[in-house]
């Protein structure tokens, strides 16, 4: 659809709608975001037919650009496309992390078994999840915790984040597990490779 063809206050929604898509730190779901447009005097009769029509020419006007509107099953975000995504590493002067089998290979029993403690990890693995890992992956925010298990010791349970599945460039939990299993077993086949560069979003 173009913008044309959008009713007038279908128009006038455009801009705003894209001014929050553009400004939110995480996704905005539908419900969300005619929340905020009802609340203001003037669009209060915004509907999610509206909404759906501005998005998906939002989405159009992108396509010739270097980002793009994603739908997850957490709402809308906006995102680089992965081939500029080495540009936005200069503007930031930042390089992708470097992710290491271990820590690929606790993520994904993490993302298989959750929630699951760091000991029933280790029970998989067969060796120790070091504190290392375990630090990258919250100063990531790429794991955190769902409260502990009813044990002796009371454990803490883990669980993958939605932050996790963003910075992959992902759409949900079971494509992470896809993803994070391709990983893997891509480490795996090159016994030569000590670490794998994952860009990220």
């Amino acid at each position: 659809m173009s913008f044309e063809r959008l009713t007038s206050r279908q128009q006038q929604l455009y801009p705003i709608v894209s001014a929050l898509v553009f400004s939110a730190d995480q996704p905005l779901s539908n419900e969300r975001l005619v929340a905020l447009l009802k609340s203001k005097d003037g669009f209060n009769k915004t509907t999610t037919k509206d909404l759906m029509a501005v998005v998906d020419v939002l989405k159009s006007r992108l396509e010739d650009s270097g980002i793009q509107l994603v739908a997850t099953s957490e709402g809308y975000r906006v995102e680089v496309l992965k081939d500029y995504l080495d540009w936005v590493y200069l503007l930031f002067e930042q390089n992708p992390p470097k992710l290491s089998r271990a820590l690929l290979e606790t993520l994904a029993i993490m993302a298989h078994k959750q929630p699951i403690t760091r000991a029933e990890v280790e029970s998989i693995r067969g060796v120790a999840v070091s504190t290392q890992i375990m630090n990258q992956l919250k100063h990531h925010g790429w794991v955190k915790s769902a409260g502990t298990k009813q044990v002796p010791g009371h454990p803490t349970l883990w669980v993958t984040t939605d932050k996790l599945v963003q910075d992959l460039g992902l759409t949900s939990k079971d494509a992470l597990i896809e993803k994070l299993d391709r990983l893997v077993n891509d480490f795996l086949s090159d016994k030569q490779t000590q670490h794998v560069s994952q860009p990220i979003h």
